[in-house]
C-alpha cells in the first residue's frame, strides 16, 4: 500500500472512522475526489477485507454531460468489478416546491439516496470524499454568514453512519495522486462557474490566503477541529444544566408553579438560568429550544439571541418562533406553548407586549384561540342548581367542571387538585367564565377589603402583556377566583357554609 494510501486509512483508523471488514458505500460523483475515494477502497479492500458498493446520484441539472458522468462512472466501477448504483432525481422539482436553491434541494436529495441505499445494505458506512479544501471553504461560508462554534467546526470527519476519510488531504495532493496512478477523472464545469457562494470563495477568497500562507488549509483544520472538541463539551455542559431548569409542562414544581396562559405550557424553562455564566446560558436556550421544537432545522443565531433577550428581558414579554411555538416570559419561568391554530403571530424573533409597570388595556393578550373576544365562548353557571346538579363550562380550550354538594365542611377538607370551593348562597349572578372588564374587583381578605383586579394584578406581579388573558370566574363585577392565582376570600367556602360549589379545572381533556 502507497504512503498516500496508508496515511488516509491511518487518519480515519484515528478518527474511528474505518475499520477492517467494514462495508463501505462510496459516493462517487466522477470527481476527482470521489474517484481518488474509489481507488483508494479498492487498495485497501485488498488488505483490510472490506465490502465496497458505490452509489452515483444523478441531478439532472446539467442535461448530456450529467448523464455521461453517470455513463462514466458505470464503466469506471465495471473496470474494477464494484457494484454500481446510479440514482436519478428531480432537484429543480423539490427546489420549486419547498422554495429552496437548487444546491440545497441537490444536497438534500443526496444524502437521502445515500442514506436509503446504506440502510438497504445492513446498516454500512456511507464515504464521502469532502477534503481539506471544502472544510475551509465551509469554515469560511459559515463564518461570513455569521456562525457559532458549530459552524467554526466546519465539516466533522464523521456524523452518523457517515464519514469523510479524505479530510486528512488537500484538494491539489488528490489530484496529484490521481495523476501519479494514471487516473483520469470527470470536471464539473459548474465548478467553475462563480454563481454559487461557495465557488466565490473557492476560486477568490481561499487563493489569496494560501498565498498569504501555505499551511493556510492546515491551520484552518486544526482550528475547526478545536472548535469541535469545544462544541462538543460546552453542549454536554448545556445538556446537563438543561436537565436542572427545564421541566415539561405536564410536570410541576414549587418554585416553578406560574400560570402565564389558560391552557398549560409544553415546556416550562426556570429563570435561574440568569445565574449561569452568560456562554452556558445561550448554548441552554439552544438545547431548549431544540427541544421544545423537536428538532434543530430552521433554528439559528438570530432565533437563539432573541431566546436570550427574552430571559434578560421583562415579564410579559413574548416571541414566536419557528415550529409554531410561542415562548412567554414570566416572573419565574419562560414558558414554551404550541400557538393554537386561530392565534395571531408576531413577526418571527420579536417581542411584544408592555412591561410590567404599565397596563395594556382591555385588548384580548397572547396565547388566546382567537384574538376576537366576541368569538370566545363564555359560559355561565345557572343560580338555580340544587344538590348534586353538576356540569361543565367553557373558556376557549378550557373546560371546568362545577358541582353542587352540602356543607357544613363534610368534603371540603378532601378537594382535589385544580379544584376550588365556593359558598353558593353568596353567588347573586350566574357565574360566568370570562375574562377581565372594566371595574372588575376583587374581594383581598377576611375583612371584606376589596381592591381593583388591575391593581391587583399589579401588585402580584402578574406579566402585563398576560392579564387581558387571564381567565376568570366571575359575578358580575365582582371576581369570585382568578383561575390560575387566587380566589375571593369573600366567596370561599368554610364551616359554616351550606351549599358548596366546587369547580374543577379538567386537564388535558
Amino acid at each position: 500500500m502507497d504512503d498516500f494510501a496508508e496515511r488516509i486509512w491511518s487518519y480515519a483508523v484515528g478518527e474511528e472512522m474505518l475499520a477492517p471488514k467494514d462495508r463501505l458505500l462510496l459516493a462517487v460523483s466522477g470527481g476527482a475526489d470521489s474517484v481518488a475515494l474509489l481507488r483508494l477502497a479498492l487498495i485497501w479492500r485488498r488488505k483490510y477485507d472490506l465490502l465496497l458498493r458505490v452509489l452515483h446520484v444523478e441531478h439532472g441539472l446539467r442535461g448530456r454531460e450529467s448523464l455521461e458522468d453517470a455513463a462514466w462512472v458505470r464503466k469506471l466501477c465495471r473496470e474494477h468489478g464494484l457494484p454500481c448504483q446510479v440514482v436519478p432525481v428531480d432537484v429543480r422539482a423539490l427546489a420549486e416546491t419547498e422554495g429552496r436553491s437548487e444546491e440545497e434541494a441537490a444536497r438534500i436529495l443526496r444524502y437521502q439516496a445515500l442514506e436509503e441505499a446504506a440502510a438497504r445494505w445492513d446498516g454500512a458506512k456511507i464515504v464521502l470524499a469532502h477534503n481539506l479544501n471544502d472544510a475551509a471553504e465551509t469554515l469560511l461560508f459559515h463564518l461570513v454568514r455569521g456562525t457559532g462554534l458549530e459552524g467554526l467546526a466546519a465539516i466533522p470527519p464523521k456524523r452518523g453512519r457517515i464519514v469523510r476519510p479524505l479530510l486528512a488531504a488537500s484538494r491539489r495532493e488528490i489530484e496529484d495522486w490521481l495523476r501519479d496512478l494514471g487516473q483520469e477523472w470527470r470536471r464539473d464545469r459548474s465548478n467553475e462557474e462563480d454563481t454559487y457562494s461557495r465557488n466565490r470563495i473557492r476560486h477568490q477568497v481561499l487563493p489569496p490566503l494560501l498565498g498569504e500562507n501555505q499551511r493556510a488549509l492546515e491551520h484552518m483544520a486544526r482550528t475547526a477541529g478545536i472548535a469541535r472538541e469545544a462544541s462538543g463539551y460546552i453542549r454536554r455542559q448545556a445538556k446537563r444544566a438543561l436537565d436542572r431548569y427545564l421541566l415539561p409542562g405536564g410536570q410541576e414544581r414549587g418554585d416553578l408553579t406560574e400560570r402565564l396562559l389558560p391552557r398549560p405550557a409544553s415546556w416550562i424553562l426556570s429563570l435561574d438560568l440568569k445565574r449561569e455564566d452568560p456562554f452556558l446560558q445561550r448554548e441552554i436556550l439552544r438545547l431548549a429550544l431544540e427541544t421544545a421544537a423537536g428538532g434543530a432545522k430552521d433554528l439559528g443565531c438570530a432565533h437563539v439571541q432573541a431566546l436570550l433577550d427574552l430571559l434578560r428581558g421583562q415579564a410579559g414579554r413574548r416571541l414566536d418562533l419557528p415550529y409554531g411555538l410561542l415562548v412567554i416570559r414570566g416572573y419565574k419561568s419562560l414558558q414554551f406553548f404550541s400557538r393554537s391554530s386561530g392565534e395571531e403571530e408576531t413577526d418571527s424573533g420579536s417581542e411584544t407586549g408592555p412591561g410590567p409597570e404599565t397596563d395594556p388595556g382591555p385588548e384580548i393578550g397572547p396565547g388566546l384561540e382567537t384574538a376576537n373576544r366576541a368569538k370566545i365562548r363564555q359560559d355561565r353557571i345557572p343560580t338555580d342548581l340544587r344538590i348534586g346538579d353538576s356540569g361543565l363550562i367553557a373558556l376557549g380550550e378550557d373546560r371546568y367542571h362545577y358541582r353542587l354538594i352540602e356543607g357544613g365542611g363534610k368534603e371540603q377538607g378532601r378537594l382535589a387538585p385544580y379544584t376550588k370551593a365556593f359558598d353558593y348562597d353568596k353567588i347573586r349572578t350566574a357565574l360566568q367564565i370570562r375574562f377581565r372588564e372594566p371595574h372588575d374587583r376583587v374581594c383581598i381578605d377576611a375583612a371584606g377589603h376589596r381592591q381593583s383586579l388591575k391593581r391587583f394584578m399589579i401588585n402580584r406581579k402578574i406579566p402585563a402583556g398576560l392579564r387581558a388573558s387571564c381567565p376568570l370566574l366571575a359575578d358580575g363585577s365582582e371576581i369570585v377566583w382568578i383561575i390560575g392565582y387566587r380566589q375571593s376570600q369573600f366567596y370561599q367556602a368554610n364551616q359554616n357554609t351550606k351549599r358548596v360549589l366546587e369547580i374543577r379545572r379538567v386537564k388535558d381533556e
